[in-house]
């Protein structure tokens, strides 16, 4: 099985903002209050399947230095058909970790809303999609003190929003380009179109294939009605870089 990678670049997105703490986390220390090292996995409510995956410990390393991990996780996507349009409602949660004890790990949870929409899907950046979605995000709970903007497709000297919310496409590219038929187990590529004030940016691996999938009554059929699930992650630096 191939999921199919868009040759579209990945446009590198510049990091957000930090209003809280991150520096409060003391790298050299890696014994949280379970004595066995950091448990902010635990403690923020990771999802079973992915207390061994993430790395919640070590922090991580980009190109631009030392970065923050944070990974982007949702379960409960579903399309669905009212009065002759398709909606796609979703939470998303948002993990963050920082390395060392854990002290500034954190979690914010998007609320998001959105309508199918019928166009040439090369357009918006994915030429193999089979399914496209303009979206509004809102912060519903917040537990960190980031300024998403710079993420979510301003650019560095774009005033950042009254309010977190943010718009764009959801896209998913569930079948394989040698034969169009679905991927091995419903795996697919989430691929996000951000609007931001000077323009469009594009992520082309938002949620990652080996863990990201559409499940439908009929695997043959292309389209909504569906239920989806993906998973994302980045390394945001502090400065320059950055690309969820």
């Amino acid at each position: 099985m191939r999921v199919r990678f868009l040759g579209l670049a990945l446009l590198s997105v510049a990091t957000i903002a930090c209003d809280g703490g991150s520096s409060a986390t003391d790298a050299t220390d890696t014994t949280g209050p379970s004595g066995n090292g950091n448990n902010s996995a635990e403690r923020l409510g990771v999802p079973e399947e992915y207390k061994l995956l993430w790395n919640t410990t070590e922090g991580c390393e980009n190109s631009n230095g030392p970065g923050t991990q944070v990974y982007w996780h949702t379960d409960d996507a579903k399309s669905s058909e009212s009065g002759g349009v398709t909606r796609l409602t979703f939470t998303e949660t948002w993990y963050w970790f920082h390395g060392g004890n854990g002290a500034a790990d954190c979690k914010d949870t998007w609320q998001v809303t959105a309508e199918f929409v019928t166009t040439d899907y090369a357009q918006l950046g994915c030429v193999g999609c089979e399914e496209a979605y303009y979206f509004r995000r809102t912060l519903q709970d917040q537990g960190c003190q980031y300024q998403y903007h710079q993420l979510f497709g301003y650019d560095e000297d774009d005033q950042p929003p009254a309010e977190p919310e943010f718009l764009g496409y959801m896209m998913f590219d569930t079948h394989n380009e040698f034969n169009d038929s679905p991927n091995e187990d419903n795996k697919m590529l989430v691929v996000a179109r951000y609007k931001g004030p000077s323009g469009w940016s594009l992520n082309n691996n938002y949620g990652t294939p080996a863990m990201s999938r559409r499940i439908v009554d009929d695997p043959e059929r292309i389209g909504p009605p569906g239920e989806y699930t993906w998973v994302g992650e980045s390394c945001v630096g502090s400065s320059g870089g950055g690309g969820a």
